[in-house]
């Protein structure tokens, strides 16, 4: 399992990227015009505003709090880039600070299904999504 390293700090357990199929590289319009005929256009658009959303549930992409708060420090960076290196390909992205409720949205876990706790104490990670773009 490749871990997922955002600047200098290594996720705990791998997220999924819940939006790596949704993004079109390719934008077009069409238009018709007075004579019935279409006018199309069609532009290949850059990897930039390519969103990443990293997504952790029950059953995966668990994280320490001391992950979180490290995550948590590097987005309150206002204007920062930093390389995002998933399943082995790296890529430049920035925080969407745009999004309501902020670009890290973790808390405590709390398991659909009992835990050893003993093993496992559920204080001890958080789940939630995080929310980048590539730039």
């Amino acid at each position: 399992m490749a871990i997922t390293i955002i600047g200098s700090i290594s996720l705990d357990w791998e997220m999924r990227w819940i939006d790596q199929w949704t993004f079109q590289p390719v934008s077009g319009s069409s238009e018709r015009t007075i004579s019935g005929g279409i006018v199309a256009q069609a532009k290949t658009l850059p990897i930039s505003g390519t969103p990443v959303t990293l997504q952790g549930d029950d059953g995966e992409g668990w994280q320490t709090q001391t992950t979180v708060t490290s995550l948590r420090a590097l987005a309150a960076q206002l204007g920062v880039t930093f390389p995002v290196r998933l399943r082995g390909t790296a890529y430049t992205c920035r925080w969407r600070h745009e999004i309501d409720g902020g670009p890290v949205q973790m808390r405590y876990l709390q398991p659909s299904a009992p835990l050893d706790t003993q093993t496992i104490p559920t204080s001890a990670y958080m789940i939630g999504t995080l929310y980048l773009e590539m730039v």
